[in-house]
């Protein structure tokens, strides 16, 4: 079958590798979201970006040659796993997506006082890591305090010097929150930083917060939205919308293109683990209403 559009094939480069702090790395680039200023960037190990393109084998000079034209693209169309429990507990065999989540994220530093920890009265403590404490319940509970489906997290924290007859003098931990609404991660943070003033007065401590990433919403298009659902509904197969709670790369195709995603069920809603599992009967659902999306919004785009 030959299409009235050009259809190309794509797997993006480090999406989920977060390396130099960004996620969705090779789509970032292509979307013209990330330029020739990454190029000095250094990881932990104080290796530039430039220099990793070169261990590759590519020219860093040629970063800007990667983007693509905001015209150049009649849709894009990323078939994924959930990464989440509801198709799999409803036992729905299609989700289609609605928008892909903001996501912010902010890197903060305690500092307190080091100190002897046997030898230091109680009332007398700077604890770094006492009021980072309170600042990870904090963000549990600023999360938990209204309705809706937003999510936050704090996945690590450092504490120095580490030993354990001694008051730790610094913690550093990241600040993770999502929603599809984009003012609400804003309020969020907001509200987590009152807390973070308040944990630093009651122990005696200063915290500095600085913004890492601020990956606004990604709304999917309602054509192609509508195109999932029919395909679906040709082959008998229900459907559902739902948000798409992890970072996609179609997050950032979305600003050059237009986009749609479609879910398939993934086991008990567990990914990036050993145990992800998606069936193959569900995997053949998506391929399906991928094909059949692809071909439905070839005939209803303009070429």
């Amino acid at each position: 079958m030959k299409t009235r559009h050009p259809l190309e094939v794509v797997i993006w480069t480090n999406e989920e590798g977060n390396h130099f702090g960004i996620g969705t790395l090779g789509s970032g680039i292509a979307a013209g979201l990330i330029g020739p200023e990454i190029l000095e960037r250094k990881d932990d190990e104080g290796v530039t970006f430039a220099n990793w393109l070169r261990r590759y084998g590519q020219d860093p000079a040629k970063l800007a040659d990667a983007r693509i034209r905001k015209d150049a693209l009649a849709a894009s169309l990323e078939l994924h796993i959930e990464q989440g429990p509801n198709l799999y507990e409803k036992r729905i065999p299609i989700g289609v997506v609605q928008g892909i989540v903001a996501v912010g994220r902010w890197d903060c530093v305690v500092s307190g006082s080091a100190n002897h920890a046997g030898t230091t009265p109680m009332n007398r403590r700077h604890n770094a890591l006492t009021a980072a404490s309170k600042d990870v319940l904090a963000v549990r509970e600023v999360v938990l305090s209204e309705t809706g489906t937003q999510v936050g997290n704090v996945g690590v924290m450092k504490v120095e010097p580490g030993a354990p007859n001694v008051i730790p003098g610094r913690a550093e931990f990241p600040v993770e929150l999502r929603d599809l609404d984009d003012a609400k991660v804003i309020r969020m943070w907001e509200h987590v930083s009152e807390r973070i003033q308040q944990a630093d007065k009651e122990e005696g401590v200063n915290t500095h917060c600085q913004s890492t990433d601020n990956v606004k919403s990604a709304g999917a298009t309602p054509a192609i939205q509508a195109a999932i659902r029919d395909s679906a509904k040709s082959v008998g197969l229900a459907s559902v919308d739902l948000p798409s709670f992890a970072g996609q790369d179609s997050q950032n195709i979305a600003k050059i293109a237009p986009m749609g995603m479609i879910f398939i069920p993934s086991k008990d809603g567990i990914s990036h683990s050993p145990n992800e599992y998606s069936s193959p009967d569900d995997i053949a659902n998506g391929a399906e209403v991928l094909y059949r999306t692809v071909l439905l919004l070839d005939q209803r785009l303009n070429p």
